[in-house]
């Protein structure tokens, strides 16, 4: 049974608000679901390693910032037999070093992330060094693509269950040595193009993403700061519903003694602008 619970109880959940971890997803225009996640605040600085986790299931990606060489390389995580996790880029000899480097692009907004890549860009793969900068793009790198740049995308495949995703890392370089990821997002359905937004209505998208709050305290789930109406789904994490409904709150706790301990995505649903957002809990 699904019930609306005590004001007590609602107090007892919002202490434990900045325990929640969050993923958020947001319908686009087009249909897609994409899992975003906020990075607040900016991660990177100089010297400092950068590990990306798209989907909360582990490290997909490192960004290895070496602040003595002012280097930047990314690394996909994911060693596997045959493709695996990938970066969008391009190849291309260097001279200095005499050989081929990979090299990943910095996208603007509007570029479709997908299978479907043209040349020069192509999936670099299975744990291959991605040259982003060093130093200033100096002789050493001269077709390195992030230096000081501000609101640019790198595309990335990853896998959840065998199956490849499709996302992009947002990042800002300041200068030489500080590289920072502001957030990242992925398409949740396997093998589905995923668009790099314009930075100006993300951050319209993430102030409606940041305002819901969802709290989770033994198998009490707690739902702060709801649109007007909202439809609210409890998933399991291989995408089976266990719980929905609806509610005209804007505060509201769900109860679910029935389900087992562990992972759940609660997906809200604002049924006036039809926008959607996901939040990760753990039920113990």
């Amino acid at each position: 049974m699904i019930k609306n619970t005590s004001r007590k109880l609602t107090k007892r959940l919002a202490k434990y608000g900045a325990l929640s971890v969050t993923l958020a997803s947001i319908a686009e225009v087009n249909g897609q679901d994409i899992v975003y996640t906020d990075l607040n605040p900016d991660e990177g600085g100089a010297g400092v390693n950068i590990s990306i986790d798209l989907d909360g299931g582990g490290a997909d990606f490192l960004i290895n910032n070496i602040s003595s060489y002012s280097w930047r390389r990314l690394y996909p995580l994911q060693n596997v037999v045959g493709p695996g996790n990938a970066v969008l880029g391009t190849i291309a000899f260097n001279s200095y070093f005499s050989l081929s480097l990979n090299y990943p692009v910095a996208l603007n907004s509007g570029y479709a992330i997908s299978s479907l890549t043209t040349s020069p860009e192509a999936w670099n793969s299975n744990y291959q060094p991605n040259e982003l900068a060093f130093n200033d793009c100096d002789t050493f790198f001269p077709n390195a693509d992030f230096c000081s740049v501000t609101d640019k995308y790198i595309g990335v495949r990853f896998l959840i269950d065998g199956n490849f995703h499709y996302g992009w890392v947002r990042v800002d370089v300041t200068d030489g040595n500080n590289f920072f990821v502001k957030d990242y997002a992925y398409e949740a359905s396997p093998g589905v193009a995923i668009v790099t937004p314009d930075p100006t209505t993300l951050s319209v998208q993430k102030e409606h993403i940041n305002n819901i709050k969802v709290v989770a305290l033994s198998k009490s789930i707690g739902l702060y700061n709801l649109p007007k109406s909202t439809r609210y789904k409890v998933i399991t994490m291989t995408g089976k519903n266990v719980l929905n409904g609806t509610t005209e709150q804007q505060e509201y706790v769900i109860e679910a003694p029935a389900l087992a301990s562990g992972v759940y995505i609660i997906e809200l649903n604002d049924t006036n602008s039809n926008a959607v957002t996901r939040k990760k809990v753990i039920l113990q």
